[in-house]
């Protein structure tokens, strides 16, 4: 095992990606990543290269890599610059420190992000982490981090074809169809959305960053139309039919297109669609759970992690609490 006191905390250039891609095919768990999926992830953003530390060991080999990946949230109104933290990839030599301690390769790669997020202006960090590592974050302060707001959140099934949502309802005049791509009318149902609910904190979900964030290989798409107007849309993932996003003109809408997509699944498979899915889960999150309430659901034993910090003090805590906040898995 190495010394974590060899390591030393940089900033991506272009000359480590070869490192990068080589610590990915052998430690990162996920399995290897190509040239153009590294740039497609990290680089080529809808808002600019994804800040990046880089660890190396004495001989000058990338042993860690963390990546935040920048977004624009709505915060209170305004615009503001915000990073999501991504998680770290590290090589096994280094796993095996205690990640209780504030010296931990993990721990200092996010420090020296936080570091650079702030000198680069950025105004708030969040993640979706594994729901394992909220026992770590509440370890922050006492590492020398902000006190970061948490949150956790249950996960729900509803089985496929599903009798009881046959049964509810939905307008008449609302038409569901798959989508490839988001137009440019994405950007109005966001604009629309955010001035109705209201949503006091989130990711301005605008077409650039719906299709930067899709792909129609891993992502089943609806749009929810009343008379040709966008009511809303769904996007669920293929291989497991967790619902990713969902976004309505307004929360009275929400209700129903989530119930339009559901159907649509249904309604697709019987002719032949073969999306294969048996049943739809989602998150809890504070805009869907008041739904669930006229659903008939099952528990999962999965639970979602949200975590959230301002880098200025701009920005009060109080004001970007998870309740506040409008959340999905895509975030």
């Amino acid at each position: 095992m190495q010394s974590i006191q060899q390591l030393t905390y940089r900033s991506f250039t272009e000359t480590d990606l070869p490192g990068i891609l080589s610590l990915w095919e052998n430690y990162s768990g996920w399995g290897s990543i190509t040239m153009q999926q590294f740039n497609d992830w990290y680089i080529n953003t809808p808002y600019g290269n994804c800040p990046t530390v880089i660890a190396e060991d004495d001989s000058g080999k990338i042993v860690g890599q963390l990546s935040l990946t920048p977004a624009t949230i709505l915060f209170s109104g305004k615009k503001v610059t915000a990073l999501r933290l991504s998680a770290p990839v590290l090589h096994q030599d280094f796993r095996l420190h205690d990640l209780r301690s504030g010296d931990h390769p993990v721990f200092l790669m996010i420090k020296h992000g936080m570091s650079m997020a702030k000198e680069m202006g950025y105004s708030i960090v969040y993640s979706l982490p594994a729901h394992g590592w909220l026992g770590l974050l509440k370890m922050f302060p006492r590492l020398g981090f902000p006190d970061i707001q948490i949150a956790s959140y249950k996960c729900v099934s509803i089985p496929l074809p599903g009798n009881s949502i046959l049964q509810h309802h939905t307008p008449a005049d609302w038409d569901t169809s798959l989508v490839e791509t988001f137009d440019p009318s994405f950007d109005q149902l966001w604009k629309e959305a955010s001035e109705s609910f209201p949503i006091n904190c989130g990711i301005i979900r605008s077409s650039d960053w719906l299709n930067w964030k899709m792909d129609n290989r891993h992502h089943i798409i609806f749009k929810i139309t009343i008379r040709d107007y966008l009511a809303g849309y769904a996007v669920y993932r293929r291989k497991d039919g967790l619902l990713l996003d969902i976004l309505a003109r307004n929360s009275a809408d929400l209700k129903d297109v989530l119930l339009c997509s559901i159907k649509a699944l249904h309604m697709y498979d019987k002719e032949n669609a073969n999306f294969g899915l048996k049943e739809i889960k989602f998150m809890c999150s504070p805009h869907l759970l008041p739904i669930t309430k006229d659903l008939t659901t099952q528990p999962v034993n999965f639970e979602f992690a949200f975590s959230c910090y301002p880098l200025t003090s701009m920005i009060s805590k109080k004001n970007i609490l998870p309740e506040n906040w409008y959340v999905m898995p895509l975030d």
